[in-house]
């Protein structure tokens, strides 16, 4: 198999061990060329000159200087643990730095990567903002966007991976994506939260013709109804990944319009705020 493009952005000195070494463990025994992305907005430092940039002013000059010396001292301690943190020899390292908005570096980076790892710690206090991060990326990214626990043991990414499905492309593309990140001959475990009847009036399984297809790749396949009486679709693929000890979901992202999930919640956000497992998000 190929080597693997991840695109991993950091973000500060003290996410950068954590990430790396989850990294490692979801990747276990994989080829995987690693890029480390620190991306530096500068409005960051600005935030105490808000009166300057409230009111349309310019920044002087020296608080200019000021915060680009204190950009560049952040970006050298980030690369330095990028660069002590030890990972498997079937790992390459390559770093970036750049300035500007972190939201949007982060998705036209993914232009040359075969996956974008963001790290998820719901706990935290900067949790609503890894939140829009990832909706933002895995709406824009042009290549699927790997929400990865750093709170909790993870099993290698391809262990178990249970697909969401639902007959609709953003399934089917991230159906697709798992695929050709996946090692050949392992188990996909199709999720799904309805059925349909063919024209003899049988119920069948809702996921048939997309378990075929996977089969027909060189996986194993099983498929899983959830239950949605007591809970959303959302919720109960969070709970099936739990009783079947999943290493993965992978789901579509944003079936419904963008605003409307984030306004009104969807399965993309109930996956991206409550689950421990690592999510697997395609557009």
């Amino acid at each position: 198999m190929a080597r693997i493009t991840v695109l991993s952005p950091l973000f500060d000195t003290s996410q950068v061990e954590a990430t790396l070494t989850k990294i490692a463990e979801a990747f276990e025994g994989q080829e995987v060329h690693l890029i480390g992305l620190y991306v530096k907005d500068i409005m960051d430092y600005s935030l105490g000159y808000a009166g300057y940039s409230a009111h349309g002013y310019a920044l002087p000059a020296d608080v200019i200087e000021d915060l680009s010396a204190q950009s560049k001292e952040a970006t050298a301690k980030v690369k330095a643990a990028f660069e002590a943190c030890a990972l498997p020899h079937t790992f390459v390292k390559e770093w970036r730095a750049v300035t500007g908005n972190a939201f949007d570096h982060i998705s036209a980076q993914a232009l040359y990567a075969d996956l974008t790892v963001l790290p998820s710690q719901p706990h935290m206090e900067h949790a609503f903002y890894d939140e829009l991060l990832a909706l933002h990326v895995s709406d824009q990214s042009p290549t699927p966007v790997l929400l990865l626990p750093l709170e909790a043991k993870l099993q290698p990414l391809f262990a178990k991976p249970v697909l969401a499905w639902k007959e609709c492309p953003e399934a089917a593309r991230a159906a697709r994506s798992l695929m050709r990140l996946m090692p050949a001959g392992g188990t996909i475990d199709v999720a799904y939260a309805h059925r349909q009847f063919n024209d003899d009036g049988i119920s069948q399984p809702s996921a048939a013709d997309m378990c075929a297809y996977i089969a027909r790749q060189g996986f194993q396949v099983t498929d899983s109804l959830i239950h949605t009486a007591n809970s959303t679709i959302g919720q109960a693929l969070v709970e099936h990944a739990s009783d079947v000890d999943a290493s993965l979901i992978v789901a579509g992202g944003y079936g419904r319009k963008r605003w409307v999930e984030l306004v009104f919640g969807g399965v993309t956000q109930t996956l991206v705020a409550q689950t421990q497992v690592p999510v697997l998000l395609a557009r």
